[in-house]
Parts: structure tokens; sequence; C-alpha cells
């Protein structure tokens, strides 16, 4: 059995069907895992922007403030923006700084000048905003913060065609119920000890 090695400049090396990525394709795959890592944390911030007034009983004050629901979640969508931001920025920035030190010394080079580079990471930022927009457009819908944690979650995560879809959304049914069962007890056992 004879090992077959392509070599394709810059880019890519094939070894016996297996594609492995080197030079600034690995740079940039690298820079950009913020995204298919991180997405459910922007998803989880947003819809807890939104899933918090509930829970905390905050929303009727801000329906007496602002009686339109339509402006009240553009309000909380333009709210989501800094947020998604601010955990892009951080998020991509942790993985550059960790990345690119180590591409410099052992692979080909961190390629942070390259512009190419510099979109992928500028589009791993924006990625997240956006995620976190959707966070908070999916607590609007989903208002209970166990649910919609576990739906997003479970819904992201979801493979094997519609019936995979339909054993995640099976799942994310129990799982919400057996958790909001939990906190439930718990929240009561706490209720009675403090409160006689």
């Amino acid at each position: 059995r004879s090992e077959v090695r392509v070599r394709h400049p810059g880019a890519v090396e094939a070894v016996a069907g297996l594609t492995t990525l080197v030079g600034a394709d690995l740079a940039r795959s690298i820079y950009a895992l913020t995204s298919p890592i991180g997405y459910v944390f922007a998803l989880v911030i947003g819809s807890l922007a939104v899933t918090g007034e509930f829970r905390h009983k905050t929303i009727t004050a801000s329906l007496l403030v602002e009686p339109r629901r339509g402006i009240l979640l553009v309000a909380k969508l333009i709210a989501g923006i800094p947020m998604g931001l601010l955990y892009g920025v951080l998020g991509t920035l942790a993985v550059v700084a960790t990345a690119a030190p180590i591409l410099a010394t052992v692979g080909d080079g961190a390629f942070l000048g390259d512009s190419s580079t510099l979109e992928v990471i500028g589009l791993s930022m924006l990625v997240m905003v956006l995620w976190t927009a959707m966070g908070v457009a999916f607590g609007a819908v989903v208002s209970n913060q166990v649910a919609a944690i576990v739906a997003s979650y479970k819904g992201m995560t979801a493979g094997g065609g519609p019936k995979g879809v339909g054993d995640a959304v099976n799942q994310s049914v129990v799982i919400t119920f057996v958790l909001l069962f939990i906190v439930n007890f718990v929240v009561s056992a706490i209720y009675l000890q403090v409160v006689p």
C-alpha cells in the first residue's frame, strides 16, 4: 500500500485522502475558531438579555415604559450589539493571542499582516454580534431561561438530518422539564427554609 502525497503550493497537503492545512490557510482556520466554538455562548448571552427580564419580573416595568413590543425588541437588539461585539472581540483576541505566537514559532508563520487573515478575524467578531442578535430574538420567543438555553444548545448541535432534529427537539423538551422541576424544587426548598 503506497502513500500518495500531493502538495498544493502554500495551501493544502493531501495524504491518502486526508487534508492538512498549512501556511495562511491553517492560520485563518485557527483564528476563526471563535465562531464554531463560541457561538453558543453568544446565543445564550443574547437570550439572557430578554429572558432575564421575564425571570426577574422586570418585563412589566419595561412594557409600561414602552408598551409597543416591537420597539422594545428592537431596543433589546440594539443593546445586544455591544455585548456581542465585546464578546466577539474578547473571544477572537484570546484565540489570536494564543495561536499567533505558536504559529510563528512552530508553524509557517502567524500571517497577521495578510489581508485575508485580517478579514477572517474581523468576520469572526461580526459573527458573534449576529449570534447575540439571534439570541435576543430567540429569548423574546422563548421567555424561560432554562428552556431557551437548552433549546439553543440542542438545536444548534442537532445532526443527522430530520431524524436528528426530531430527536434534538424531544431531548430538549425532556431535559427542560427535568431541569425546571429540579430548579423549582431547589428554589422552593430554599424559600421554605428562609420564609417560615
